[in-house]
């Protein structure tokens, strides 16, 4: 049996006519349904759904009325066992979705102000708590609500907060570490010498080594480690998951 976990939040403060949704994901196997990421939805066509569809689609879903619900659904297929940054926004007049901080697809939506007399969920169906069919089956990271259609501009600075550039999964320009997720041991690969340094989630530096002894670091605890990368040309950071 599958162990779903979600958040429920009072929705009160995040019912705003504009709004942007974004989250690093990693979907492990498509929904029978979908893969809700964020759903603000009790019913009654009020309410918004920020999902992965069951064919691998991210798609953003606004309602106000029955004869007022509009969607955005994506053009590219999100990928399993990868992580991939999506965002959804709304600014009063149009629909946009964005793979990796790039707009991929966007549609018009006259819309209204709503009000739910649900919660907002992360990870499953408001309406339809713990319903397998909806849960969001992988992982969720760094989930941001605003009350505002962020820029395009924005959506990048996100997207390279911390120093990520965008580079693909497990390889960082001159230097590979792996494996994501690791049960213990990190390799850092590289031919030049790489400073690294670890925090934890609470942003407390818990190692701090080198790549001239050994290639590896050796993590205890289960948890998303952040790793600082540096060499002689650039400092990188990168989130690892210890299972």
């Amino acid at each position: 049996m599958r162990n779903v976990s979600y958040i429920s939040i009072n929705s009160t403060n995040f019912h705003n006519p504009n709004f942007t949704y974004s989250s690093w994901v990693n979907l492990s196997s498509y929904a029978t349904e979908a893969s809700e990421i964020i759903s603000d939805y009790s019913g009654n066509y009020k309410g918004n759904v920020f999902d992965i569809t069951s064919s691998g689609h991210v798609r953003i879903i606004v309602m106000s009325s029955s004869s007022a619900s509009y969607d955005c659904i994506g053009s590219s297929i999100i990928q399993l066992n990868n992580w991939v940054y999506l965002s959804a926004s709304y600014d009063g007049q149009k629909l946009r979705l964005y793979l990796n901080c790039n707009l991929t697809d966007s549609s018009q939506a006259n819309f209204y102000s709503y009000s739910t007399a649900g919660s907002l969920l992360i990870g499953s169906a408001s309406w339809c708590i713990g319903c397998s069919q909806l849960n969001f089956h992988g992982k969720i990271d760094d989930i941001r609500i605003y009350s505002c259609a962020l820029s395009n501009s924005e959506i990048q600075a996100l997207y390279q907060e911390n120093g990520w550039d965008g580079v693909p999964d497990n390889n960082i320009s001159d230097i590979v570490i792996f494996p994501n997720p690791s049960i213990d041991k990190v390799y850092i690969n590289s031919v030049n010498p790489v400073k690294i340094q670890v925090y934890n989630l609470l942003g407390k530096l818990i190692i701090t080594t080198d790549n001239s002894k050994f290639n590896y670091v050796e993590l205890s605890g289960k948890g998303i480690y952040l790793f600082e990368l540096t060499t002689s040309k650039k400092t990188i950071y990168k989130k690892i998951i210890i299972q």
